[in-house]
């Protein structure tokens, strides 16, 4: 499968969680979507209070505040991609699906964000089922970590060569481009 260059978007819009460290979420994001040349324009899920010694608390923001900012601000720039980090809930998950259906023309870069480093949830059962069936076939860009990529595949601990080139290569056959 051929993949194409994204075109250069003159907004990307974040959906994820904030951290209040700064070393992950939107304040990460908007770093790399700087250092790209393009704005960008963040909707916050979740508050999070991280630091170097783990997460310390979460507070997975109303569903319906999150898709009065997504929706505004898809209506009000020209968004040329949504890069979607921790969502917290399947509430949440749905808000971005939903968006999506009415932006087909918006890339979708995809980090599933389901689990902190010291494996604490960052994702309900609910939210990680509708992620993978709704969210990871809409996806121009997936981008896990080999532990995220361990649970969209459904393998308990570190995967083999073997076992991630299979669920990727589930992964690409769902509709993922990459």
């Amino acid at each position: 499968m051929a993949i194409h260059p994204i075109p250069a978007p003159n907004y990307v819009l974040t959906i994820s969680g904030s951290d209040a460290s700064g070393c992950s979420g939107v304040q990460t994001d908007n770093r790399a979507i700087l250092s790209c040349g393009a704005t960008p324009l963040n909707v916050i899920s979740a508050l999070t209070l991280q630091t170097s010694e783990g997460v310390e608390s979460i507070e997975i923001v109303d569903a319906e505040l999150v898709r009065l900012h997504v929706n505004r601000l898809l209506s009000a720039f020209p968004v040329g991609v949504i890069k979607v980090g921790m969502l917290g809930n399947a509430s949440i998950v749905r808000v971005v699906a939903e968006a999506l259906e009415y932006y087909p023309d918006v890339h979708l870069v995809l980090d599933p964000v389901v689990r902190a480093t010291s494996r604490r949830p960052l994702l309900d059962a609910e939210g990680l089922e509708f992620l993978i069936n709704e969210l990871l076939p809409k996806s121009y860009l997936l981008t896990p970590n080999i532990e995220e990529l361990a649970v969209l595949g459904q393998i308990d601990g570190i995967p083999s060569e073997i076992q991630e080139k299979l669920v990727v290569d589930q992964i690409l056959s769902r509709g993922c481009r990459a």
